[in-house]
């Protein structure tokens, strides 16, 4: 038996998943920022590790979001 939702409750739910994804995408430029500033203060030559280190932190953040 499914449950009827108001329009209320979605547009909360709607409102909540929109913040979701704001505090994600803001998580992860943090987290970004955090992970590059000490490599770029120095001559440092970016490699496959780091693009896996980075593609770790957005997917570490879009499973809090499927929680």
């Amino acid at each position: 038996m499914k449950k009827e939702i108001t329009k209320e409750e979605a547009l909360e739910w709607i409102a909540q998943m929109h913040m979701n994804k704001e505090f994600c995408r803001e998580d992860i430029k943090e987290d970004v920022i955090n992970y590059m500033t000490p490599l770029l203060g120095r001559e440092y030559e970016f490699t496959k590790d780091n693009v896996d280190d980075l593609c770790q932190i957005v997917e570490k953040h879009f499973e809090k979001i499927e929680r």
